[in-house]
């Protein structure tokens, strides 16, 4: 459904229930209007860290949109509060993505601080592991027992989980 967007009044916007990269497809391939130069994905509740990101459905949407040669960036926040600070991040991210040759994939974290907490916007590798582990605990007959346990993945210093949670917004370039 088309919808309005609060302080945006020209932007066309959609309401879309689907999957995000198929809502990125059809995007690309003309289902909203003329394909976009760039896609944003998010501002995804939660950090999308380590190579976890591969399991994101905001960053699935962005290494869609670059598999169809078009510029992407996926925004999440660590948390759900300072939505602004994640808002002011992708204005910058995005200035600077446009500027970039497609295809390109961009994802971004925000700690949820207010913008004036903010440390700055780094580079940054992504860490070995996400926020979250998961295990297969048992094998029964017609069902399967999944357990998720938090790991503390900014014990790699540098990457994109550990700047996060010291304060920092990261960028980080994907290859689909």
């Amino acid at each position: 459904d088309e919808t309005e967007i609060d302080g945006l009044p020209d932007v066309r916007a959609f309401g879309v229930h689907a999957a995000p990269a198929l809502i990125t497809r059809v995007a690309i391939r003309g289902g909203f209007g003329p394909a976009p130069e760039l896609i944003l994905s998010g501002v995804n509740d939660g950090q999308n860290t380590g190579h976890a990101v591969l399991h994101s459905g905001t960053v699935g949407a962005a290494l869609t949109a670059a598999t169809h040669g078009c510029r992407a960036v996926a925004v999440s926040l660590a948390g759900q509060t300072h939505v602004d600070t994640a808002a002011g991040v992708a204005r910058d991210v995005i200035e600077r993505a446009l500027d970039a040759p497609a295809p390109l994939v961009l994802n971004v974290n925000v700690p949820d601080v207010p913008a004036g907490e903010l440390r700055g916007l780094r580079r940054a590798p992504l860490a070995r592991f996400g926020a979250v582990r998961t295990q297969v605990t048992e094998l029964g007959e017609g069902y399967v027992e999944v357990s998720f346990s938090e790991i503390d993945p900014t014990s790699e210093p540098g990457t994109d989980a550990a700047l996060l949670a010291e304060g920092w917004a990261t960028v980080t370039a994907l290859a689909p």
